[in-house]
């Protein structure tokens, strides 16, 4: 396998930004992305043409090190939305869930046992959803979202 390099022809000159991954993985389930050991969001065009040959290298130290495992260098034009912008809509999306559990947990028939334990079962999980909406709705619930920078490359090297 040839070391990883960036194809600088197909990436989007338009763009404002641009990111840098380096992905490792196990050679017989490549598709599988076991970590990423370099992440690197908002540069812009000079900033990444100027240290492309640095990540290509560092992508090379990697392969390296780790002569069994599928190294991967991508470099693109970075599309997604900012942090802020990706809460709102993954929150709107959640909270269109979750009203739509919570109306199906009220319309559920339940058939309660001797003790009362399905409907306390039940009522539990109702209160569950209900306290997630209300996180939704006041902006505490938590949402992954991958960080502008990481680098764990010495693990790796």
């Amino acid at each position: 396998m040839q070391s990883p390099s960036f194809d600088i022809s197909s990436l989007n000159l338009d763009a404002k930004k641009y990111l840098v991954k380096i992905t490792i993985s196990m050679a017989n389930e490549p598709n599988i992305v076991e970590e990423v050991v370099y992440y690197r969001r908002y540069m812009d065009l000079d900033f990444f043409l100027r240290w492309a040959w640095y990540f290509e290298y560092l992508a090379a130290r990697v392969k390296v090190a780790n002569p069994r495992r599928v190294v991967e260098l991508i470099g693109c034009s970075d599309e997604w939305l900012s942090e802020e912008e990706e809460r709102r809509k993954k929150s709107a999306s959640l909270l269109k869930a979750k009203l739509n559990q919570i109306r199906k947990l009220k319309k559920e028939v339940i058939n309660d046992d001797l003790f009362g334990l399905t409907s306390a079962k039940h009522d539990a999980k109702i209160q569950r959803v209900q306290n997630d909406i209300d996180a939704l709705q006041e902006g505490t619930f938590d949402v992954f979202y991958m960080p502008e920078y990481k680098n764990t490359i010495k693990d790796w090297i």
